[in-house]
C-alpha cells in the first residue's frame, strides 16, 4: 500500500495551540470590533478561520460541484413547502447524517428525535451533507419539512454575485491586520467575504421562513448556525444550540471573555444545551457565558444506558472479548498501520473481536482497511452509514479505542472502558488520561497489555454522569417549558 506524503504548507496545530494564536491577533487587532449588518464579522469567520490553522487532513471531503448539483434539485423539490410552510411551535434545524439509527423500519435522527416524539409540533429541516444519507429522508421517523437546501443556494449564489459590496472593505481590513502577525497561513479575503454575503441573505431567508412558521423556539446542534440564529432572535424567537460532540473551553466556536464588550453583536445562542456539568464547567471557564449554559443531558445516551445494562448482563457468561475502534477520517495510514501490527502481535490464546466503525462523514469506503478484515474472521469493519450503529457497538463493547473521537466521553458516560490512541490530534482529549478517566497506547504492545484487562478496567458512576447527566428529557422538557 503506497502512503500519500502530506503537502501542507504549515503544521498541523492542536485545538489549544489554535486558541492561543487566536487570543494573540485577537487581543492585539480589536478583531471582533469589524462589523456586517450589525453583527461581529470575526465571530462569523473564527471557527472557519481556526479550521485552516488546525490544518487537519481529512480525507473524505466531497467535490463542491456534486453539492452544488444536489442543492439545486432538492430546492425545486422543497420550493412550496419553503414558501407555504405549517406553523409550528418549534423549528429544528438537523443534518441528513443525523438518520443513523433504524427503527420498525424508520430512520431515527440521532440528535432530536428522542425529544420530539415527546414534544411534537415541529417544523424540520435537514442540512444535506452527505449523499449516503439522502435516502432515508424518505423514511424519516419524524418527518422532515423541507431541507435548507432553497436558503443554502440562494444565499450562495447572492454571495458570488458580490452583494453587498461592503463588506470585502471588511475582509479586506482583517486581512491587513491578520499580515502583521508572522506563521499565520495566509487570510482568503475573498472567500471571508463570500461567507459573510452568505450569511447576511441567509438570514434574511431563515427570516422570512420564520415570520410564516411563527414558532416560540428554534432548535438546532450545529454551531455554525449563525444566520438561523440571528434570524430567530430578531424575530424574539429562542434560539436553542443543542451540543454535538467535543465542546470545551478551546472550541473556536465558544467564545472568550475579551470579546464580551460586543456581546450584544456576537449571534449568542439563548441557551446552549449541553450534556454534563463537565461542559458546563469547561464553556464557563472562558469567562463569557452565563445563564445561557444549562446542563441536561443526552435523551439518546439514556436510552444506550438501559442497553449497556441488558449487553452486560447478558454477557457475565463469558465470551470473546469484544473491542469498537471509532474512526475519524483522518491519520488513517497511522491507524492501520498500528491495528494491523497489533493483530500481528496478539497472542493466539486472547479471543477477540475487533469492530472497526468509520466516521458516517469523512469516510465512504473501507478499502483501506482491507488489509485487516482480509483472511482474519475476528475483524470487521463498517461503514458509518451501516447498521449496528455506534452506539450499538458501543453497548455492547469492553474496550473502545479511537484518536480524538467524541465518542470517548460517549463510551465513559455509557460505562464502556477507553483508551486514546496516541496518533496525530490525541493531544485534544490527554486530559482523559491525565485524569485517569482514559488509558492511553502509543504503540500495539501497549494496547494488547490494555485488552488483557480491560474486563476489570470500570468507569465510576459520577465519571459517567459528569459527561452526561442522566434523565434529560425531563429536563429538556422543563427548560422548552411543556
Amino acid at each position: 500500500m503506497n502512503v500519500p506524503e502530506t503537502t501542507a504548507r504549515w503544521t498541523c496545530l492542536s485545538e489549544h495551540e489554535v486558541a492561543s494564536l487566536l487570543r494573540e491577533v485577537e487581543l492585539k487587532y480589536d478583531l471582533f470590533r469589524h462589523e456586517v449588518d450589525g453583527y461581529s464579522a470575526w465571530r462569523l469567520l473564527r471557527f472557519w478561520f481556526a479550521d485552516s490553522l488546525q490544518n487537519l487532513p481529512l480525507q473524505g471531503a466531497l467535490p463542491k460541484w456534486r453539492l452544488f448539483g444536489w442543492l439545486a434539485y432538492h430546492c425545486i423539490r422543497d420550493l412550496q413547502k419553503f414558501i407555504f410552510p405549517k406553523q409550528a411551535r418549534y423549528v429544528v434545524k438537523t443534518c441528513a447524517s443525523a438518520l443513523n439509527e433504524k427503527r420498525d423500519g424508520y430512520w431515527k435522527d440521532i440528535y432530536f428525535d428522542d425529544i420530539l416524539e415527546e414534544i411534537g409540533n415541529c417544523f424540520k429541516m435537514d442540512v444535506l451533507n452527505s449523499p449516503l444519507f439522502f435516502g432515508r429522508r424518505k423514511r424519516a421517523l419524524i418527518p422532515i419539512s423541507v431541507s435548507t437546501s432553497l436558503p443554502d443556494l440562494i444565499s450562495s449564489l447572492l454571495a458570488a454575485i458580490g452583494i453587498p459590496k461592503g463588506i470585502s472593505q471588511v475582509t479586506r481590513a482583517i486581512k491587513k491586520d491578520l499580515s502583521f502577525t508572522p506563521g499565520l497561513p495566509p487570510f482568503n479575503d475573498v472567500a471571508a467575504a463570500f461567507r459573510l454575503r452568505r450569511f447576511y441573505w441567509a438570514k434574511r431567508l431563515y427570516r422570512w421562513l420564520l415570520k410564516r412558521v411563527n414558532p416560540r423556539y428554534v432548535l438546532y446542534e450545529d454551531t455554525g448556525s449563525f444566520s438561523l440564529c440571528a434570524a430567530a432572535q430578531e424575530l424574539g424567537i429562542k434560539a436553542i444550540e443543542f451540543q454535538h460532540g467535543v465542546f470545551g473551553r478551546h472550541h473556536p466556536a465558544v467564545l472568550p471573555a475579551w470579546a464580551l464588550p460586543y456581546k450584544e453583536k456576537l449571534i449568542v445562542q439563548d441557551k446552549l444545551f449541553l450534556y454534563g456539568e463537565y461542559w458546563k464547567s469547561e464553556i464557563a471557564a472562558n469567562g463569557f457565558y452565563g445563564d445561557e449554559l444549562c446542563a441536561v443531558g443526552s435523551a439518546r445516551l439514556d436510552r444506550y444506558r438501559i442497553k449497556r445494562k441488558e449487553c452486560k448482563s447478558k454477557d457475565k457468561l463469558g465470551g470473546p472479548c469484544k473491542l469498537l475502534v471509532t474512526t475519524q477520517g483522518f491519520a488513517l495510514y497511522e491507524l492501520v498501520g498500528m491495528l494491523s501490527r497489533f493483530l500481528s502481535l496478539v497472542p493466539k490464546e486472547l479471543d477477540y473481536r475487533l469492530f472497526i466503525k468509520l466516521h458516517p462523514i469523512n469516510e465512504r469506503d473501507v478499502y483501506v482497511y482491507e488489509t485487516l478484515y482480509r483472511g482474519n474472521d475476528r475483524v470487521k469493519v463498517f461503514l458509518g452509514t451501516e447498521s449496528p450503529s455506534t452506539f450499538d457497538l458501543l453497548a455492547e463493547a469492553d474496550l473502545h479505542l479511537s484518536i480524538s473521537s467524541a465518542c470517548h466521553y460517549d463510551a465513559l458516560g455509557l460505562g464502556v472502558p477507553t483508551v486514546v490512541l496516541a496518533l496525530p490530534n490525541h493531544e485534544i482529549v490527554m486530559h482523559l488520561v491525565v485524569s485517569r478517566q482514559a488509558r492511553i497506547a502509543a504503540t500495539p504492545e501497549e494496547i494488547i497489555d490494555i485488552v488483557k484487562e480491560c474486563r476489570s478496567i470500570t468507569v465510576p458512576p459520577d465519571v459517567s454522569a459528569s459527561y452526561f447527566l442522566p434523565e434529560a428529557l425531563p429536563r429538556i422538557k422543563a427548560e422548552l417549558a411543556v
